[in-house]
């Protein structure tokens, strides 16, 4: 029998025998329809649900550099009895994001529409047959609203938790009925899962019990630039550096989305002051964005700055570790630690605005802050690449901090959390 959400069950399997796992497509009827569940039969795997608790993620968008993460916490999980469900809709093309849902057996595909061009909506989901559902902090998400008011009208779900930063760190400053909204959330959940330290500090300050805070300590996949950068020899970058056009001199890196927020015009006028002091130095744009355009034509006069584009897995892995620094003055996020398991100090503007994991540079210890203008930012640029005995010793710190921030770090301490939410006192 299906259960309130429409889906086949997936609890209370005898492990001797085949368990459904279920795979979803659209509906084929309204846009506001729920997904339709699709079964096949699969091996049974370990543990037994029903005894841990049912959990279910919503989420705006699944990723392709989530996947590994989903896949490993939802194994962490079975092994404590807890079932996982995923709940997402594609990424939006605009995001230049690759979809990751159709990797995840366990996830489920929702619609998504906007909502006079500032929200958007997922559906109606009670989520009255689980334990806990964690939701995206996002006021926009306009379908997180029945979940908590669910919880606290019929406690169904038993428990709500918001993942997410506390605030809007790409505001300045937030409106009031932002901010109230925010705070009344924050006020109704019941556990709290923060991207850093800095996230759980401003989820306290704004009402939650740090006892009930989880820092998750955000992370992604690095394997492949740990293993290409263990296994890269002198000749070897050599070559691949000759093949890009790049010369003998340093080779600093930006690694993102090409976007508005990463203020592409700032990178590229501190690099042209940093060029006349190094004039051997080159710079290795990796990524696709709406920018990408302006940044071609941009640069047309300048030789020594190499547009490679997007570049994913073992690619992106030997881009990085040809460069000798990451530069990142704007909206950095988890791109930091690609570059710290590729070895690289990296370079950001201080006062710019900056995803969570900022906190994970230490200045003049695994990277570099700037002041904000592009000419402090081409300083720090010259300091750290003109200088071999301090940039060995950053790169040094950020391979440590590279091996202190893993995933399988945040996998056990979201575990932990969830479990933890789940046996709390309600």
């Amino acid at each position: 029998m299906a259960n309130a959400l429409g889906f086949a069950p997936v609890c209370g399997t005898n492990l001797t025998s085949d368990i459904h796992v279920s795979l979803v497509r659209r509906s084929s009827n309204s846009e506001f329809d729920h997904p339709v569940a699709q079964t096949v039969t699969t091996p049974a795997k370990t543990g037994n649900f029903p005894s841990g608790g049912r959990v279910a993620i919503l989420q705006p968008m699944i990723s392709d550099y989530r996947v590994a993460f989903y896949l490993a916490l939802e194994e962490e999980l079975r092994r404590s009895g807890i079932q996982l469900e995923v709940f997402a809709s594609d990424p939006l093309s605009e995001t230049f994001l690759q979809n990751g849902i159709d990797d995840l057996p366990f996830a489920h595909r929702l619609p998504r529409r906007s909502v006079l061009g500032k929200g958007y909506w997922q559906g109606y989901h009670s989520f009255s047959g689980y334990d806990l559902v964690l939701i995206q902090q996002e006021l926009r998400a306009l379908s997180n609203y029945p979940v908590i008011l669910n919880r606290l009208l019929r406690r169904r779900p038993r428990r709500v938790a918001l993942w997410g930063h506390g605030t809007n760190l790409m505001a300045n400053d937030e409106p009031g009925i932002d901010r109230s909204l925010r705070d009344w959330l924050i006020r109704k959940a019941d556990h709290y899962f923060a991207y850093t330290d800095l996230s759980r500090d401003i989820f306290v300050k704004r009402g939650a019990e740090s006892a009930n805070v989880t820092v998750v300590n955000n992370s992604i996949d690095v394997s492949d630039v740990v293993s290409v950068r263990e296994n890269v020899s002198p000749e070897w970058r050599d070559r691949e550096r000759e093949k890009l056009g790049l010369g003998k001199g340093p080779v600093a890196i930006f690694c993102g989305r090409l976007t508005k927020k990463k203020n592409m015009p700032f990178l590229v006028q501190a690099f042209r002051l940093a060029h006349q002091r190094l004039p051997d130095l080159s710079l290795v744009i990796v990524g696709d964005g709406e920018m990408r355009g302006w940044m071609t034509q941009e640069t047309q006069g300048d030789s020594w700055i190499k547009l490679v584009g997007p570049r994913r897995g073992r690619e992106k892995a030997q881009t990085l570790c040809l460069a000798d620094a990451m530069c990142m003055p704007f909206d950095l996020g988890l791109s930091i630690l690609d570059g710290f398991a590729a070895g690289l100090p990296v370079i950001v503007a201080r006062g710019a605005r900056h995803n969570p994991e900022i906190a994970y540079l230490k200045h003049d210890f695994n990277g570099l802050f700037s002041d904000l203008t592009a000419e402090s930012y081409a300083e720090a640029i010259v300091d750290v690449l003109s200088d071999p005995d301090r940039r060995a010793r950053m790169s040094r710190a950020a391979i440590d901090s590279a091996a202190t921030h893993t995933l399988d770090a945040m996998v056990q301490n979201v575990s932990e959390g969830i479990q933890t939410a789940l046996t709390a006192h309600l």
